[in-house]
């Protein structure tokens, strides 16, 4: 086991039109702006998790006790966090809205704001998220994880207090198939870099 291989730190959250390219792991380094469509987020104050997973179905027969084969007949892949800070994008990567930014002018104070209700449909995006790990000899590779297409939410609660580092924004993405891709491929994708290029 290398050391190297245990990520430690904070995650950067992006998204961008579901379609997005990805970012090209041979030029985008770690902890680099993604480019192309990919917006950053901001910063969390929650640790992400990541949760995959799937129901079974199983095949029996009489002459035997267990199970003689087993196949997933579902999956399920969510993402979960805090966004730290409370801004109108927040609320709206959460679905919990429609943002309209103001300008400020003579007669006007810019603003941001967020209306609420009655949308059945939810935005579908593209997300993703980066970690960096350090090699024992500190060189910095990233670690990135792919949702195609998915739908963000408003996770629980927004909470004003004294007690807290903070208002966030609890943010649960689900995924959905991505049926452009192949069956196998088609929900996300996890990349870690491992070593540069060889000339």
């Amino acid at each position: 086991m290398s050391v190297a291989d245990i990520l430690m730190g904070p995650v950067k959250v992006y998204y961008a039109p579901s379609g997005a390219t990805l970012p090209d792991e041979n030029s985008v380094a770690a902890g680099a702006a993604w480019g192309g469509t990919w917006v950053l987020c901001g910063e969390t104050n929650a640790p992400l998790s990541c949760n995959y997973t799937f129901e079974e179905v199983e095949a029996k027969i009489q002459s035997r006790l267990a199970a003689v084969k087993r196949r997933r007949k579902s999956e399920a892949l969510t993402i979960e966090t805090v966004l730290a800070e409370l801004t109108a994008l927040s609320l709206e990567l959460a679905d919990a809205g429609t943002k309209t930014i103001t300008t400020g002018g003579p007669a006007q104070v810019a603003k941001e704001e967020i209306e609420a209700g009655g949308k059945a449909d939810l935005t579908v995006r593209a997300w993703g998220f980066e970690g960096i790990h350090v090699t024992d000899t500190g060189t910095e590779y990233p670690a990135r994880f792919f949702i195609f297409r998915g739908t963000g939410r408003l996770n629980g609660a927004l909470e004003f207090s004294t007690e807290k580092e903070g208002t966030g924004v609890p943010l649960q993405v689900k995924a959905l198939a991505d049926t452009s891709k192949l069956t196998g491929k088609d929900l996300f994708k996890f990349q870690r870099v491992t070593g540069p290029k060889v000339p």
